[in-house]
């Protein structure tokens, strides 16, 4: 099955100034706007984001929508109901796209019941700007970091989306990234699930009206949702595919408390799901296992 339109999915929460950048990147998309329109939930922001997304109103099809703080789960599943076309693509609202990257999904789609992973990169040295652009460090990180003041130089401007020359000489592939690339380049078809992450994925609005959404238990803690939607739809027969091509470039940010909210998902995945692998998912996604190949043998003891 092929799509000729997709719907994009971006839920967003106080990240305006990232926000931004990802709009701007969506504007400059080589293929034509009308094969596309962008679905913008805002989960109870309490900063410009409805501002920047009027910005963007005369350059993109856009559609803002609302809602009380509930978690990037309900912010998705609202995405979903609201989309109007059958090919959804999911990303986050601090990921920069490539030129092709929403003509790459839709070309990836060419058959039914497919799942396409791309691939996402990361600038790692942004982590610590609320603002990286401007190059406004997070308040709470002003009296204690001397090190970003040095890292003006891989701020990212709107212009810098125009060649995307900067953008791709600083960015590199996260550990985790990788294991998913490795994943699919040896074929180790039990883990194909792993694909389905958030931050770059495409698949069809049916299969997941059929097979379930995002599941809001997950509410606002970080991490594994979207995993965990994979894993079921892994489970209902779809099948997954990397399109290496489809990248987009992940404007890290900071997170003090990111392994304490990754242990709460991850219990709670575990506990919905009794199967080797999701038990020693922790482990991978924290770094305590760096490689596929240990993962695979410690999910086997």
């Amino acid at each position: 099955m092929t799509y000729r339109k997709a719907s994009v999915i971006i839920p967003t929460f106080n990240k305006c100034a990232r926000l931004a950048l990802v709009l701007e990147s969506i504007r400059r998309q080589s293929c034509d706007s009308e094969l596309f329109e962008v679905v913008a939930i805002d989960d109870g922001s309490s900063d410009r984001t409805e501002s920047i997304v009027k910005k963007y109103r005369s350059h993109l099809n856009i559609r803002y929508f609302y809602q009380q703080n509930q978690g990037r789960s309900a912010a998705r599943n609202k995405g979903v109901e609201a989309a109007r076309n059958e090919l959804l693509i999911f990303f986050d609202d601090d990921t920069i796209l490539s030129r092709d990257f929403i003509k790459e999904h839709i070309g990836a789609h060419t058959s039914k019941n497919l799942i396409i992973h791309g691939k996402i990169c990361n600038l790692s040295y942004l982590k610590f700007f609320e603002d990286p652009s401007c190059g406004v460090i997070y308040r709470h990180l002003q009296m204690k970091h001397s090190a970003p003041v040095a890292l003006d130089k891989y701020l990212i401007a709107p212009d810098d989306i125009l060649t995307m020359d900067k953008i791709v000489r600083q960015a590199k592939m996260t550990a985790f990234e990788k294991q998913i690339d490795s994943i699919f380049a040896d074929e180790i078809r039990p883990l194909f699930w792993l694909g389905f992450t958030g931050g770059n994925v495409s698949v069809s609005k049916r299969s997941l009206l059929e097979h379930g959404m995002f599941d809001e238990a997950f509410s606002t803690t970080w991490g594994g949702e979207d995993l965990e939607l994979g894993y079921r739809l892994f489970l209902a027969g779809m099948r997954f595919k990397y399109c290496r091509r489809a990248v987009n470039y992940h404007i890290a940010h900071y997170r003090a408390d990111w392994q304490d909210q990754l242990r709460r998902s991850m219990d709670y995945f575990s506990q919905k799901h009794d199967n080797k692998y999701v038990r020693s998912l922790y482990k991978l996604l924290s770094g305590e296992i760096s490689t596929v190949s240990e993962f695979l043998s410690m999910a086997g003891q």
